[in-house]
């Protein structure tokens, strides 16, 4: 028996892989307008985010120094900033079941304000 490639076979290849490729997005809130600081004079200044995406083979996650390097690219939009109130976190994780190959995105959007501790 004779194995013929043809011309379509990358195509149904890729198509396969994407076609199998399976994707998940969770979200979690940080709700901390109340309790930013005790007796601080709290001034809310303009929405902002950012995000970061990671790729790796079989696990592709994320530590809390990249978190917080996203969170300090968030705060860095704006000007005279230094906390995000009420801030959304996002992850969409992205695997390739046939090629053990992942992809994370990072995303943190929220409020930042200017938190001045009297």
């Amino acid at each position: 028996m004779r194995f013929v490639f043809s011309a379509g076979a990358p195509a149904v290849l890729i198509a396969t892989v994407l076609v199998g490729a399976c994707s998940q997005k969770v979200g979690d809130r940080q709700l901390n307008s109340r309790f930013v600081y005790a007796e601080s004079d709290v001034t809310p200044l303009q929405n902002t985010s950012a995000s970061k995406e990671l790729t790796g083979i079989l696990n592709c996650s994320f530590s809390r120094t990249q978190f917080n390097e996203v969170y300090d690219e968030a705060l860095g939009k704006v000007t005279g900033a230094n906390v995000l109130l009420d801030y959304d976190v996002t992850y969409t994780t992205t695997i390739f079941p046939i090629i053990p190959i992942c992809t994370n995105e990072l995303v943190i959007s929220g409020l930042a304000a200017n938190a001045v501790v009297e």
